[in-house]
């Protein structure tokens, strides 16, 4: 809690300025009140004494010597956005141009609201104006013209009114045209042509199960179906041609092929291009189910033998699964 944080601040500073500067570092702030003290942590303040005996003004005078006035100090560094994810390559750039776009699109927002509100405005001053000067003057004796000449003006003023909210409604469809819902990351990185690190970040939280073949086998596309190739330098990255958008399912490597996309489907096509490259393979950190699931005897149509339902490693001299 953040109440513990600043008392444990407070027992260790050997100063009233370091106090403060370690305090300020988390956003937090100590300050005489009456004859004691309190401590700001961010908008909310509480007695300083609530976070020990030992915190109050007077327990820390008696250590850190009279209660000293703050001195002017270096404001904190304010710290951009960073990623927490290692794989988040090009995250300050989309920090950025996302500030920028929202920033933009509430200007712009901003200024199309003030611009309709004085459209309206204006509008309403001249059907008052046309109100006043149609229906002024004498009508005795002419009722009925008045109605109709009330009914007619009635008619145009409520159509203009229609028209200009049809306007404005266009207007706001085309402001939202414009500025677009802000993509997440990984789809703003594919958007710019980064799919690699699209599939990074889309991956970052899981290591990729594995196949390793008996020996060296340069990748190259092969003919898988449903599975759509793309050659990226050395790589061929395997994805399903269902899902044009849904990143790389499974990547041949040459002596190897990780499995990112862990379904039933990319887990069989994985074991069925290694059963054509190698004939002889390893399988590693895929789940008993994973394994068991797609590679049963009736799905089994790359013939090669079931591979073990144990778990292994890569390094734990592993039985190979072979073609007969």
């Amino acid at each position: 809690m953040a109440i513990e944080l600043g008392a444990d601040v407070m027992r260790r500073a050997r100063s009233w300025d370091e106090l403060r500067l370690l305090l300020a570092e988390r956003d937090m702030r100590f300050e005489r009140k009456g004859s004691g003290a309190v401590l700001w942590i961010g908008d909310v303040v509480v007695k300083a004494s609530t976070a020990g005996r030992d915190c109050s003004l007077s327990a820390l005078e008696k250590r850190l010597g009279d209660f000293a006035p703050a001195r002017d100090l270096a404001p904190a560094k304010q710290l951009a956005p960073e990623a927490v994810e290692p794989a988040a390559k090009g995250w300050k750039t989309y920090t950025v141009e996302r500030r920028v776009h929202f920033e933009e699109k509430t200007r712009q927002r901003e200024l199309l609201r003030e611009e309709q509100g004085r459209r309206w405005e204006q509008m309403l001053d001249r059907h008052r104006d046309e109100r006043r000067e149609g229906l002024g003057g004498d009508w005795r004796g002419r009722r009925l013209d008045l109605n109709a000449l009330r009914s007619m003006l009635a008619a145009r003023q409520a159509q203009e009114k229609a028209e200009l909210r049809e306007r404005h409604q266009l207007d706001r469809e085309r402001l939202r045209e414009r500025f677009p819902t802000w993509p997440p990351f990984e789809e703003w990185l594919r958007q710019r042509g980064s799919p690699e690190l699209a599939d990074e970040w889309r991956f970052r939280d899981r290591t990729p199960a594995g196949i390793v073949g008996d020996r060296e086998d340069p990748a190259r596309p092969r003919d898988i179906r449903a599975f759509t190739a793309e050659v990226r330098g050395w790589e061929v990255h395997y994805g399903r041609a269902d899902e044009p958008s849904g990143g790389t399912s499974f990547v041949d490597r040459g002596r190897e092929i990780r499995i990112h996309d862990l379904r039933r489907e990319s887990v069989l096509a994985a074991l069925q291009l290694s059963a054509q490259k190698w004939g002889t393979f390893h399988v590693f950190g895929l789940t008993n189910t994973s394994v068991c699931a797609s590679t049963s005897p009736s799905t089994t149509a790359f013939g090669s033998r079931t591979p073990s339902c144990s778990r292994p490693s890569p390094t734990s001299g592993l039985p190979a699964a072979s073609r007969p």
